[in-house]
């Protein structure tokens, strides 16, 4: 009996001499077949890995967006203040409130 021990790290720029450090390290025993729990090990780490970057570039996407809609919705709740000086820049917020409120329903969703 052999224990067999993998490890996969990443390493994502995040803007602004900013980076994030994603790791995950298996171990297993086994008897027999040493390459092929080797193999399925790495790429068991490789995926877990994956899946936490996704999460994290979710979650920095997401708060983003929020801090874009609750941007917009200040601006035209000023905007809205006289109605008919600012049509256009009404319309246009609304329009991209509209959007970005359709992003972050699609994302939320792919994170349930």
């Amino acid at each position: 009996m052999i224990t067999i021990k993998k490890w996969f790290a990443r390493k994502i720029f995040l803007g602004n001499y900013e980076t994030a450090d994603f790791g995950c390290e298996l171990a297993t025993e086994c008897e027999q077949n040493h390459d092929q729990v080797s193999k399925e090990l790495y790429d068991l780490a490789k995926k877990l890995v994956e899946r936490d970057i996704s999460e994290f570039q979710s979650n920095i996407l997401r708060d983003k967006i929020e801090a874009k809609i609750k941007t917009i919705k200040s601006e035209l709740e000023i905007l809205k203040r006289f109605p008919e000086e600012n049509k256009l820049k009404i319309n246009t917020g609304e329009f991209q409130l509209s959007l970005l409120t359709d992003e972050l329903d699609e994302l939320k969703g792919k994170a349930k």
